[in-house]
């Protein structure tokens, strides 16, 4: 047994089977975005004259007639191509296809990325292609997307190329810059853990995965077990758990719109000690800049998000 290119574990192939994982998972994730699939049941058919068919009525009573509804979300691809032109923040009523003056802003830094994305894809494509000229008619879909979607599905065959330890370390490098590029640009809100639970290993575990959620949606994909959560709830749920904590006011700016969905200035915290008698904590000794602390429950109710009542936390 030889050991992995990448991480020099023992490997049968070129690639251990984990490095292997990795860079298909990144594929498939750079392509899509979680898949929501929903069962539901056709109406049976009926005769004119008879009313309901019994051979229909049985093959329905076995359950074969089901329709299953498959959403696919866009994946970070398709994501960083809403970035390149900031399509998430375009005010209500411009039209995307006006004159000079309505045009799209750009991101030049997303542009970039997305530019270096197809470069590395089409590259490693091609190299796969030199080795398995034979595959080269079922690549139909040559956006970026469809070309990380083609590569996912030949991701073993990819992994047994003599390059396939730079190939593996190109494409997780870049699902984590695309990734990250996204979470920044697009303003996700952090919704805390998943919290859903699932099987792994034969074992019933909690889904540690964090949810980042688009201000613009209504609910949440986690992207390790697929379970969609409603995020007016989460956010509620976090409010809860925060209840009782002391932090700065620049703290508590930065964490509302994941709690509330809008923005409280850090100023604004500061004044409200004045104008509506928030009450101020004293520092944490901890805090080299000895930075006074509120409830964020206090900070909560006065815009508008009260919690229930309770003990004064300790200083």
């Amino acid at each position: 047994m030889s050991s992995c290119a990448a991480c020099q574990r023992p490997a049968v192939a070129v690639l251990c089977r984990g490095c292997v994982r990795q860079m298909i998972v990144a594929l498939a994730r750079l392509a899509d975005g979680p898949v929501r699939r929903t069962r539901a049941r056709r109406r049976p058919l009926r005769h004119r004259a008879c009313g309901p068919c019994p051979v229909v009525a049985e093959v329905y009573r076995q359950g074969v007639a089901v329709d299953v509804i498959v959403e696919r979300h866009p994946g970070l691809l398709a994501d960083l191509e809403d970035v390149v032109v900031q399509r998430t923040r375009v005010p209500v009523g411009i039209d995307r296809l006006g004159d000079d003056e309505s045009r799209l802003p750009w991101h030049e830094e997303a542009s970039d990325l997305a530019q270096h994305a197809r470069t590395v894809l089409t590259g490693w494509v091609r190299v796969l292609l030199d080795d398995h000229p034979a595959i080269a008619s079922t690549l139909a879909d040559t956006s970026t997307s469809g070309v990380a979607r083609w590569l996912a599905r030949r991701g073993r065959t990819l992994a047994m190329l003599p390059a396939a330890a730079e190939a593996a370390q190109d494409i997780v490098d870049l699902h984590r810059r695309v990734a990250h590029m996204v979470d920044r640009a697009l303003e996700r809100l952090f919704l805390g853990p998943c919290g859903a639970l699932r099987i792994q290993q034969d074992r019933v575990v909690r889904c540690e995965y964090d949810l980042y959620g688009r201000p613009d949606r209504a609910t949440v994909l986690c992207q390790a077990c697929h379970t969609e959560h409603d995020i007016e709830e989460r956010r509620e749920q976090l409010r809860e758990r925060l209840r009782g904590l002391l932090a700065t006011a620049a703290e508590i700016s930065r964490a509302m719109p994941s709690l509330i969905g809008g923005d409280v200035a850090s100023s604004t915290i500061r004044r409200w000690v004045r104008e509506r008698g928030l009450t101020q904590y004293p520092p944490d000794p901890r805090d080299a800049r000895r930075a006074v602390r509120y409830r964020v429950d206090d900070v909560l109710r006065l815009a508008g998000y009260p919690l229930p009542e309770h003990e004064e936390p300790a200083s």
